[in-house]
């Protein structure tokens, strides 16, 4: 791709890899680079599947459980999220098992992770239900057999009221602690980018800026050719890796003469350790959850982040997701992004520049690392990043972390506001926060944008932009058709047996 042989071209440009690089094509380097982040995936894999069994074993040995009669090795909490969410089967429980009906059953697995913080004894809680049904007992014996069937049916029904009550109430409690204590999602938004937002509004509120050195700044003004090669090695030399994509293009786009006009250009771009928050926060919190959309709607949001809709086919751009729509491609990652890991991150990010040790390949290879998984083939972190970039909704400070730009919400895709709408995810829907969204998120969309039965009418008399409902359910249908038949054109009708 473009991308690959654009990080070719700088990597073969600069000083400390060109006798190495001038030994390889760009086949070869991209090759390479396939290669060493596939070991990469197979390593979190591999982490993920040990700390899984761990935490399963641990959890069988501290509690009892009906678990055995279920065959598994393990109980990620993507399984378990998917098997709560489940409607309630003719017999037996959601886990799986026949020996209880209830999730709230002590035996059941679905919530026991969960158990152990509750300050309530649950199996209290069980041994109650069915007794608001003992008024129907002063019947028993006094009926005729037709009587007698008919006081069974209401007391049996009475008994399964209490029940699914008691566990709902169960349920509630289970899904307060894991939102409160755990601080997971119980729900997720099907956009990314609110989950980014909040994101970055979290990491700001938990980051120590003091302790992170003034190192993201890259001075772009040169003099002289000279000059800028003398330049362009010393950037290479403390720039972190996600960088060096950015540099080449502001080259590429300035001959040597625009560049003397020039005094003095500053480009910032997030530190390798902002990325590394960002990626562990979304993987705490919503990569159980948070699924990658189906290719019509990828190119939906792709096509809604251009300022207008096109409706000439032709011209419009269609999108397929690149990585697999339904993946949890934020599932796995926070067991790579520890502690150890963490750590060395913001080590190398409190370290002044020039001062880090260039020869320690750790350093490297953990920038490599965040590299590949802020990539548009792995979670697509960094697309959106660029995105909130150019739209004017973040912006990138000293420190090299990403901060919420002061007027971010009039820029809101309708889009994102419809999702809001259908998923609940907003303030007046979600009053108990069960989506895990920062409260500056909430607040602030529910005091800017209000629906009404035609369009999302800003609150601010400095906007008069409306998003009026009909307009986007049409441009939507539209550019679903026109996919649709985009589809049929590039992979044939054959599939379909005609």
């Amino acid at each position: 791709s473009s991308s690959d042989d654009s990080l070719y071209g700088i990597a073969s440009s600069n000083p400390r890899f060109a006798e190495v690089m001038l030994q390889r094509t760009a086949k070869d380097f991209i090759q390479k680079w396939m290669y060493e982040t596939s070991q990469m995936d197979r390593k979190l894999v591999t982490k993920a599947l040990h700390q899984w069994e761990l935490d399963w074993r641990k959890e069988n040995e501290g509690e009892g459980g009906d678990s055995t009669d279920l065959n598994i090795q393990y109980m990620p909490d993507s399984q378990r999220s998917m098997l709560r969410s489940l409607p309630k089967p003719a017999r037996g429980c959601k886990c799986g098992s026949v020996s209880h009906e209830l999730v709230s059953d002590p035996e059941c697995v679905l919530y026991r992770n969960l158990r152990r913080f509750s300050p309530h004894d649950s199996n209290k809680a069980n041994e109650n239900t069915g007794k608001a049904s003992g008024i129907y007992d002063k019947y028993d014996g006094k009926l005729t057999r037709i009587g007698s069937a008919h006081v069974q049916r209401i007391k049996k029904r009475a008994e399964e009221e209490e029940s699914l009550k008691i566990e709902a109430s169960f349920v509630d409690e289970m899904e307060n602690i894991q939102v409160t204590q755990l601080k997971q999602a119980v729900f997720t938004p099907s956009v990314l980018t609110i989950i980014v937002l909040s994101s970055i509004a979290s990491i700001c509120d938990d980051a120590d800026m003091n302790a992170i050195a003034d190192r993201y700044i890259v001075d772009l003004a040169f003099n002289s050719k000279d000059n800028r090669i003398r330049n362009e090695e010393d950037i290479d030399e403390n720039m972190p890796l996600v960088a060096l994509g950015k540099r080449k293009t502001e080259y590429s786009t300035c001959d040597n003469t625009s560049l003397k006009r020039k005094k003095v250009e500053q480009m910032r771009i997030p530190s390798s350790y902002c990325l590394g928050l960002l990626l562990l926060h979304i993987s705490k919190t919503w990569g159980h959850i948070y699924q990658e959309p189906d290719h019509v709607d990828y190119a939906w949001h792709e096509e809604c982040r251009k300022s207008t809709i096109k409706s000439n086919l032709e011209t419009a751009d269609f999108k397929r997701n690149p990585r697999q729509p339904g993946s949890l491609s934020f599932e796995i990652l926070k067991f790579t992004l520890d502690e150890s890991f963490m750590s060395r991150l913001k080590t190398k990010d409190c370290t002044e520049p020039g001062n880090t040790n260039q020869e320690d390949e750790s350093f490297h290879m953990h920038d490599i690392l965040i590299l590949h998984l802020v990539s548009d083939l792995k979670t697509g972190l960094m697309k959106e990043i660029e995105s909130l970039l150019t739209l004017g909704m973040i912006q990138i400070n000293k420190k090299g972390f990403t901060e919420l730009q002061q007027g971010w919400e009039k820029k809101l895709n309708p889009f994102i506001l419809n999702d809001m709408w259908e998923t609940g995810w907003g303030k007046e829907s979600d009053t108990q926060n069960k989506f895990r969204l920062h409260d500056e998120i909430r607040n602030t969309i529910d005091n800017q944008w209000k629906r009404d039965q035609e369009a999302w009418m800003p609150q601010s008399r400095e906007s008069n932009a409306c998003h009026y409902h009909h307009e986007y359910d049409y441009n939507r249908q539209t550019f679903e058709n026109q996919y649709e038949d985009y589809v049929d054109k590039i992979d044939g009708i054959a599939q379909f047996g005609i």
